[in-house]
């Protein structure tokens, strides 16, 4: 576990342990839960392109959970504030047990944003993945920026650019890291500097190095060693960096 509470800057909490077990020493209340759940992909891709790579799309016994455990849900909903926004990376598929499990959690269902990856992986014969979901949800009336400026609206439930690539993607490793500029994006219209933010399934620590960068306070958690180590290192290499200012799209 590591915390940052020092020299006014936010307090960012890793924690190694699985969800919801882990969960249950914590005590803070969250304006935000933002999470990547695995997806249990377990599956082989193959391609008929000679230009694109092989992948093999058996992640590892971290993504083979069963599709209909939802149990870490209801520990992460109890550490909300009564004014909260959710928000959870999806498939297409599983959007209506989020939404009946979501109700019976108290919370309301609002819509499904749409983030159109421009470099989808192509499985042949079948369409390119290009799409995923999030989920967003809310408890109450959470905080929830809307005008940008005159001219732009940007709170569509649309949000177009490439999965995680480049240095950022080679350096971290995490075969389904979501890039930061999603995360950025995502905690620009749903929070504000100081508001809590709640991450079960850390990965990379991705969510908790831009909140760190952003000034909101956080808490991840995350299973596998190597990627809470590697989250460990990412987290620290952002307190060594400048905060980011300016509106995040």
């Amino acid at each position: 576990m590591s915390t940052d509470k020092h020299n006014g800057n936010p307090v960012v909490r890793m924690l190694q342990g699985e969800t919801p077990d882990a969960l249950e020493g914590v005590a803070e209340r969250f304006d935000v839960l933002l999470t990547d759940p695995p997806y249990n992909s377990k599956r082989k891709s193959y391609f008929a392109l000679s230009w694109q790579k092989h992948q093999d799309r058996d992640f590892g016994e971290w993504d083979a959970v069963a599709s209909t455990d939802y149990s870490w849900l209801r520990r992460a909903i109890e550490l909300l504030k009564d004014d909260a926004a959710v928000l959870i990376f999806s498939p297409f598929e599983r959007l209506g047990d989020y939404e009946r499990i979501l109700e019976e959690l108290g919370c309301v269902y609002r819509t499904a944003i749409v983030w159109h990856k421009t470099n989808g992986v192509v499985h042949v014969p079948a369409y390119k993945s290009s799409n995923e979901a999030i989920v967003y949800a809310s408890r109450g009336k959470p905080f929830f920026r809307r005008w940008e400026t005159q001219k732009e609206f940007a709170a569509h439930n649309f949000i177009q650019g490439a999965s995680c690539m480049g240095n950022e993607r080679k350096r971290w490793g995490h075969p389904t890291q979501k890039p930061e500029y999603l995360i950025k994006r995502l905690l620009h219209r749903h929070s504000e500097p100081g508001h809590w933010v709640l991450d079960p399934f850390a990965g990379v620590g991705s969510t908790a190095a831009v909140c760190f960068q952003m000034g909101r306070n956080c808490v991840s958690v995350e299973s596998e060693t190597e990627f809470y180590e590697k989250a460990c290192i990412r987290l620290a290499e952002a307190r060594r960096a400048p905060s980011l200012t300016g509106i995040q799209q």
